[in-house]
């Protein structure tokens, strides 16, 4: 009786650590399927997360490309206007020297006015004293 009461007690501690263990086994399994579902989330935001970032990276490549673009043309106007600008000045720089031409000339038409006059003047002068000239041998 002594060996079927130890039976017993260890037939009842086998059922009590067999139940534990499907306790236990019950509890792994909750926490494997909570865990893969984490897991799975995770991923999905991670997937998620990878996807908006491509997008906003492609987005941000289209708007570099077109802020490229957009620079190049102002940087190709404002080459032009330099270049507008530098012809500017060369004409501005010649003037100048059409102005100090023009001064020149305008002093070389000026004395070429007094010798005109002094020339009429003389001129007449001369018409004078012809007439007096001939005046006198008229006279004579």
């Amino acid at each position: 009786m002594k060996l079927q009461s130890q039976l017993a007690k260890a037939m009842k501690k086998m059922e009590s650590t067999s139940h534990q263990m499907e306790l236990v086994e019950q509890s792994c399994n909750e926490v494997v399927t909570s865990l893969t579902t984490e897991i799975k989330e995770i991923v999905n935001d991670r997937c998620r997360t990878e996807l908006e970032l491509r997008a906003q990276l492609e987005l941000l490549e289209e708007q570099k490309a077109e802020m490229q673009k957009t620079y190049e043309e102002q940087i190709l106007k404002n080459q032009e206007e330099m270049e507008r600008l530098k012809k500017v000045a060369v004409e501005k720089e010649s003037t100048p020297d059409l102005e100090t031409e023009l001064e020149e000339a305008e002093n070389k038409l000026e004395a070429l006015n007094q010798t005109h006059g002094t020339q009429e003047q003389t001129i007449e002068e001369l018409k004078a004293s012809l007439e007096e000239a001939k005046k006198q041998q008229g006279e004579s």
